[in-house]
Order: structure tokens, then sequence, then C-alpha cells
């Protein structure tokens, strides 16, 4: 199953927000990571599906709960799209 946390344009938040969020997208590499992050399968796992566009890129990377937990970079991310939304 997979969860739709919330849709953030960063054009609108406030520039401390938008930066925290811009900021773990570079660190963690978002770009560079393979659509499919993690190694748990499962039909009753949690997933998460992170997009982001900007200007004129697109990305999707999609990892389960249990993949997230032992990210601390992917899941600071998760967590802090959670928490503008």
């Amino acid at each position: 199953m997979e969860l739709s946390i919330a849709e953030i344009d960063t054009d609108k938040l406030r520039p401390d927000l938008a930066e925290r969020v811009k900021a773990l997208i570079a660190e963690i590499g978002f770009y560079s990571l393979p659509a499919e992050l993690g190694t748990q399968i499962g039909a009753d796992l949690l997933r998460y599906q992170v997009t982001v566009n900007d200007a004129g890129k697109q990305h999707t990377v999609s990892i389960s709960d249990i993949d997230a937990a032992a990210n601390e970079k992917f899941r600071k991310l998760i967590e802090q799209i959670s928490a503008l939304e």
C-alpha cells in the first residue's frame, strides 16, 4: 500500500522551510537514487512514494516504511514533508 503524504510547493513555503526541504533533497542525492529504494518487499508493507519536480526535472523514489526507518536521511525528508501538511 502506498501512502500519499502531501504535495508541497516549495515556492509557497516560508523561505526557511523551503530551504530545509531543498537541503534534504540535495543531502540524500535524491536525483541519483534508484526508483525503488531498499530491500523490503511485501503486499502488507506501507510504501512511501516521493516525487520531486524542479526546473523541468522529475524523479520518483519509492521506499517501504521499514527501509525508510533504516535510512536516516530519507526518513528525515519524509518527516519534514509530513510535518508541512
